[in-house]
C-alpha cells in the first residue's frame, strides 16, 4: 500500500512539474512573440493644419502598454490632408485599447483629424502646440477604417480628372462610403493611391466605385484590407446607372498575379528611345495580353527600366513574352528581365519595322538564359531576312546554272569552229 502511494505521489509530481513548466513556456513565448501593429494618422484638411515636428505614441494593450514611440517611415509626414501609415513591430500586448501622443509641432500648430489603430479609428480633430502630452483616447471598436489601394490601367486615356467615389458592400448593404478627391493626378493612366474608408465593419464582398462627372475611368485591379479584386483594366459602364452622367463598376474578390520586367539598356552612343513601349504575354494555352505603357521621359542608354503587368491567375503560365516599339526611334537592349531570369540578346537592336521581337520563356527555374536559336521565336524582321536570304540564293543559284550552260555550249561552239578549220 504504501509503495502505491509512494508512486502516485511520484507520478503527481511529474506531472504538477511538467504542467509549471508548459506554463512558463507559454508565459515566454507571449513575452517573446512579435505583432506589427498599424497605425495610421490623418491630419485635417483644414488649411495649414500640417506639422514638421516630432509625434510619439504610447499604446494602451489588453496585456501592457509601451513607451513613447516615434511615429517615422521616413518620410514628409503629417502634412495638410494626409494619412501617414507606420508599422511598429513591438513585443504582443493584445488588440489596442487606448493610446496617448506626445505631440511636438516645431513651432507651429498641428490639427490632428483622427487616428486609427489596426484599422480601428478614433475622431481626434483637435489642434496640439509645443510640447502637448494628450489625453487617453479610448477606441471606440465599432468605427473600422479599411485600406484601399487602387492600380489605374497603364493603358492611353484611362485616366481620369473627375473625384471618385467608393462603396463598400456586403451583401446588398453599404456599410462606408467615400469620395476620392482627385488632386489633377490620382488616377492617371498607370497611376497607383492608397486611401482610407471609415465605416461600419463588414466582411466586404463588393466594391463599387463611381464617376459622377460623365468621364470613365479603366482600372486593373483594387485591394481592400490585402484582398485582391482583378478588373484587367475594363472600364466603367453607363448603361449600369439611370443617370447617364454615372458611370460605375462593381468588382468582386478575384486574385491576380504580377510579373516583374526590366528592360537593360546597352551602354552605347543612342541606344536608348524616347517612344512608347508595348509588351505582350502568351500562355500555354495560345492566349495574348498586351500592355501598353508611355515612356514619358526618355530612356537613356546605361538605364534599367522597370515595368509591373498584372493579370489574372486563370491565364496561366507565360510561354512566350513579346516587345515592340511603337514609333521611328529603335532601343538597343543588353538584356530583359522576366520574373527573376535574365534573357541576354547581346546588345539586339529594336525597332517598329522589325515587328515584334518575341522568345520562349523558360519556367525551369533559371536565373539567366542566353537567347539563342533554341529559344529564339521567328519574328517578322527574321522572317523577311529568312526570306530574302533564301531568294537572293536561288537568284545565284539560277545564274551560276545559266552561266555554266552558256559557257558549255560556248565551249562546244569553239570546238566545232576549230575542227573546221583544220578541215
Amino acid at each position: 500500500m504504501k509503495k502505491i502511494k509512494r508512486l502516485f505521489v511520484l507520478m503527481s509530481s511529474f506531472l504538477l512539474c511538467g504542467s509549471l513548466m508548459s506554463i512558463q513556456k507559454n508565459s515566454t513565448e507571449n513575452k517573446t512573440k512579435k505583432r506589427d501593429y498599424m497605425v495610421t494618422v490623418t491630419t485635417s484638411s483644414q488649411n495649414f493644419s500640417g506639422t514638421d515636428g516630432n509625434v510619439k505614441i504610447i499604446l494602451y494593450g489588453a496585456t501592457g502598454e509601451t513607451n513613447a514611440i516615434s511615429l517615422d517611415n521616413g518620410k514628409n509626414n503629417f502634412e495638410t490632408g494626409e494619412t501617414d501609415e507606420f508599422h511598429i513591430v513591438i513585443n504582443d500586448i493584445g488588440d489596442i485599447d487606448a493610446f496617448q501622443l506626445i505631440v511636438e509641432p516645431d513651432g507651429d500648430n498641428w490639427r490632428l483629424f483622427k487616428v486609427a489603430i489596426d484599422h480601428w479609428t478614433y475622431a481626434v480633430n483637435q489642434s496640439y502646440e509645443i510640447d502637448t502630452m494628450t489625453e487617453k483616447f479610448v477606441i471606440n471598436h465599432m468605427q473600422y477604417q479599411y485600406k484601399l489601394e487602387m492600380q489605374c490601367s497603364a493603358l492611353e486615356d484611362s485616366g481620369t480628372y473627375s473625384d471618385i467615389y467608393v462603396q463598400l458592400y456586403s451583401g446588398d448593404e453599404y456599410h462606408a462610403y467615400s469620395k476620392l478627391d482627385n488632386n489633377g493626378s490620382d488616377f492617371d493612366d498607370g497611376s497607383y493611391g492608397v486611401y482610407y474608408i471609415s465605416g461600419l465593419y463588414a466582411e466586404i464582398d463588393r466594391i463599387r466605385i463611381k464617376s459622377k462627372d460623365g468621364y470613365s475611368l479603366k482600372l486593373c485591379w483594387a485591394k481592400l484590407d490585402g484582398v485582391q479584386y482583378y478588373n484587367g483594366d475594363k472600364e466603367m459602364d453607363p448603361s449600369l446607372h439611370t443617370d447617364n452622367s454615372t458611370y460605375y463598376m462593381d468588382l468582386v474578390p478575384t486574385p491576380f498575379v504580377t510579373y516583374n520586367v526590366r528592360l537593360n539598356v546597352s551602354d552605347n552612343f543612342l541606344a536608348g528611345t524616347d517612344e512608347d513601349i508595348l509588351f505582350n504575354l502568351t500562355s500555354n494555352s495560345n492566349v495574348d495580353k498586351y500592355y501598353y505603357f508611355e515612356t514619358g521621359d526618355d530612356i537613356d542608354r546605361g538605364d534599367n527600366v522597370d515595368y509591373t503587368f498584372y493579370n489574372s491567375t486563370e491565364f496561366g503560365e507565360v510561354s512566350k513574352f513579346g516587345i515592340l516599339i511603337n514609333g521611328d526611334d529603335d532601343i538597343q537592349l543588353d538584356s530583359i528581365e522576366f520574373n527573376g531570369t535574365r534573357y541576354n540578346l547581346d546588345e539586339k537592336v529594336l525597332n517598329t519595322d522589325d515587328g515584334w521581337y518575341t522568345f520562349n520563356v523558360d519556367n525551369s527555374g533559371n536565373t539567366e538564359v542566353n537567347v539563342g536559336t533554341s529559344l529564339i521565336v521567328v519574328t517578322n524582321a527574321t522572317w523577311s531576312i529568312i526570306t530574302t536570304v533564301a531568294i537572293v540564293e536561288v537568284a545565284v543559284a539560277v545564274f551560276m546554272v545559266v552561266y555554266f550552260m552558256k559557257k558549255k555550249k560556248d565551249n562546244k561552239d569553239t570546238n566545232k569552229d576549230t575542227k573546221d578549220e583544220k578541215k
